[in-house]
């Protein structure tokens, strides 16, 4: 599977390392990068995205992450806030390693893409 990682300032580029995608991802995190798009293949459906929602300057920094995953209906899209950047780092890391992943805990927002 080729993948193509984008940043807000980055355009799509194909990658097939995790130490590319780990930089990025800590770029969101210190405030370097707006957001972080890891696709499946450049025009892809598939893909998880993450973005700071707020940048903490009362509380910890939050961010949001949300996921397209294409099935023989059509994508569902997932949604997941949270202050923990552990969470999306995992995330992320699961997508790569071509597993989905667990968006039990997510929002499903599909109804707002359609």
């Amino acid at each position: 599977m080729e993948f193509f990682l984008m940043t807000d300032t980055e355009e799509a580029r194909p990658t097939q390392n995790w130490e590319d995608i780990g930089r990025a991802l800590a770029d969101v995190m210190s405030g370097g990068t707006e957001f972080v798009v890891l696709s499946k293949g450049e025009f892809g459906d598939d893909y998880i995205q993450t973005s700071m929602w707020n940048s903490g300057v009362i509380l910890r920094p939050s961010y949001v992450t949300e996921i397209s995953i294409s099935t023989e209906h059509g994508a569902r899209h997932y949604r997941m806030k949270t202050k923990d950047f552990n969470t999306i780092y995992s995330a992320f890391r699961a997508y790569f390693d071509g597993w989905d992943p667990v968006v039990t805990k997510w929002d499903d927002v599909t109804d707002e893409f359609e």
